[in-house]
């Protein structure tokens, strides 16, 4: 009798092993459309309830290539339902991501959640909500935290425009960082006033109506570090 009991015991184990080694895992770039290489930049917050984000070292971009899994998990639901601090819900390290060269990802980018209580990392992927298969390591952690503190100083920011498109430059050339710096240009005829950020295209103008009729905006974080913006014009095609 005991031999089977041992013997049933064992079948379920089996069974039960067997069942969770076919949970069915995806890749970064099957459950979220992007690899790490099109990662541009990470902002992270270490609370849903917090408004500022700091910029993330690129090293920790590898974390993000790991396998995933598919759950019925509600995001807005277990994070972002309350306005207020509480006990009762449970928190995250909240991770925006900017992606470049990804169509379905131009104008914004996925948002990443790390579960403070199960250290799982959530995020609503192409075709529903996916969960990191095993839980983030601590040293992924770190890497979050070590921005929380943020920089103090000024950074030198130079502007080209050879033609005096833009009409609203500052006349200061340092900022802090993080400073949200809006320029304005006339609308010009059939074509695109573009801004390049140290070389590399980063927005094209948005039309704005005022008073006096519309007008062409740009907005720039402002980096940790010196930026160059350039400013030039692109015939339509």
């Amino acid at each position: 009798m005991k031999k089977l009991i041992t013997l049933a015991l064992t079948f379920l184990g089996i069974i039960t092993i067997t069942s969770c080694s076919n949970i069915e895992t995806y890749s970064l770039k099957e459950a979220g459309g992007f690899e790490i290489s099109n990662i541009a930049q990470i902002q992270a917050s270490s609370s849903v309830y917090q408004s500022f984000a700091w910029p993330v070292s690129e090293e920790a971009y590898q974390y993000f290539d790991c396998q995933y899994i598919k759950v019925d998990f509600d995001i807005n639901n277990e994070f972002l339902s309350s306005d207020t601090v509480s006990e009762l819900k449970d928190d995250a390290y909240v991770l925006h991501v900017d992606i470049k060269d990804v169509d379905i990802y131009a104008e914004f980018g996925p948002t990443f959640f790390i579960s403070h209580s199960t250290k799982y990392m959530y995020f609503d992927g192409v075709d529903g909500t996916y969960r990191s298969k095993y839980k983030m390591p601590l040293s992924f952690i770190r890497l979050i935290n070590s921005k929380f503190i943020p920089p103090t100083g000024l950074f030198k920011l130079t502007i080209i425009d050879e033609h005096d498109y833009i009409y609203d430059k500052p006349e200061q050339q340092r900022f802090t960082p993080f400073s949200e710096i809006k320029l304005h240009s006339y609308p010009i005829m059939d074509v695109d006033l573009v801004m390049y950020v140290d070389g590399e295209f980063y927005s094209k103008q948005t039309s704005i109506e005022t008073d006096k009729g519309y007008i062409w905006e740009y907005t720039f974080t402002m980096p940790i570090g010196e930026a160059t913006l350039e400013f030039k014009v692109e015939c339509e095609i």
